[in-house]
């Protein structure tokens, strides 16, 4: 047989670093040990109140962890026979509340089991069936502001009474969207270095006094913040992608193979996940059929599939006739806007504390 030569391209996806969940239990990290076959299992979670965990092998008498590690260890017998272990894991609040209990299923195969067929191969510890996500980040990590007690004055005082009837993080976020559309129509321009230098409230304020124009740089930050001194998580993110840029200090122009432009999402606590929302775009949402609401990276993938972007739709805000609607992207006045800002090859840069 005669083989092209080739070489092997890795997927590797950073996603759930990007989009976490709240997980009552998740795993940090697993990590071999020197002696013997072991295993170190870190688990976190994300319930505010908690204590400890408590976790069972083999359905053995339960134990608690106070930091999360737990230590799994397998016999070395020389034995053509893979060993098994089953661990469950709850997490424990201060006033004894548990968790659903989470499930990990590791098992060990020795070299034996492989030489007794003829092949020469390493023994294997691997983590087979579990529930428990494997989580680097938590959606708190991703809110860099934290709003000061004048900033929470201003949104409440602003965009209030918007929200007083709207239930679920999306409803509101989607209510104080379209406060904000409405606020800054009109006011819409290249932004100068100026207002630029103040803070979102302020460029907010600047803007409707008609001092200078806003863009999606300065529309991201004030959505943003005012999402968060109104107690509805929402992150800032932007695309761009460089290709030649200029010297340090050099004047003139650069060249990019993708148009640069700010973007949000907030993160529903009531379903669990990230929502991409534009007030700069005046949409409120994306859906695919009736699936969603769309993170931006679904978004992102849709829109760039012929056969997944002609079911992509749109949930948009028209501040003339005051009216929202649900409209294909493949019609929507916004079409050649997104199919520029999220093309196939953009670039998305996110904030994650350090």
């Amino acid at each position: 047989m005669n083989e092209t030569p080739y070489r092997i391209v890795t997927f590797e996806s950073n996603l759930w670093e990007l989009y976490p969940r709240k997980e009552d239990v998740y795993l940090e990290s697993v990590n071999r040990l020197d002696g013997g076959v072991t295993i170190e299992l870190w688990a976190g979670s994300s319930l505010e109140d908690l204590s400890h965990f408590t976790f069972s092998v083999n359905s053995e008498d339960e134990q608690n962890s106070r930091d999360g590690r737990i230590v799994l260890r397998f016999v070395e017998r020389g034995e053509a026979i893979h060993q098994e272990t089953l661990t469950t894991i709850q997490a424990v609040t201060g006033d004894g509340s548990r968790s659903r209990a989470y499930t990990l299923n590791v098992n060990y195969y020795p070299r034996a089991l492989y030489a007794a067929s003829g092949q020469s191969a390493p023994g294997w510890v691997i983590v087979r069936k579990t529930d428990l996500a494997f989580a680097r980040t938590q959606p708190g990590d991703f809110l860099l502001i934290e709003p000061t007690e004048e900033e929470r004055m201003f949104a409440n005082s602003n965009w209030g009474s918007q929200l007083q009837e709207t239930t679920g993080d999306h409803d509101r976020a989607t209510s104080l969207a379209i406060a904000i559309i409405k606020g800054l129509e009109g006011c819409r321009g290249i932004p100068s270095d100026k207002i630029n230098a103040l803070s979102p409230f302020d460029q907010y304020d600047y803007a409707r006094a008609r001092k200078g124009g806003v863009a999606c740089e300065n529309i991201g930050p004030v959505f943003s913040l005012a999402c968060n001194a109104m107690d509805i998580p929402c992150r800032v993110l932007s695309m761009f992608r460089s290709h030649q840029e200029r010297a340090p200090g050099e004047e003139g122009w650069e060249l990019r193979l993708s148009e640069g432009h700010v973007t949000t999402e907030i993160f529903s606590r009531d379903l669990n996940q990230w929502i991409w929302i534009d007030p700069n775009f005046y949409i409120l949402g994306a859906f695919l059929g009736e699936e969603g609401p769309l993170t931006m990276l679904e978004l992102h993938l849709f829109l760039n599939n012929p056969n997944r972007a002609k079911n992509l739709r749109l949930k948009c805000y028209d501040p003339d006739t005051d009216e929202i609607s649900m409209e294909p992207y493949t019609t929507c006045g916004m079409r050649d806007s997104l199919s520029n800002y999220f093309k196939q090859d953009q670039f998305f840069h996110f904030r994650l504390k350090e």
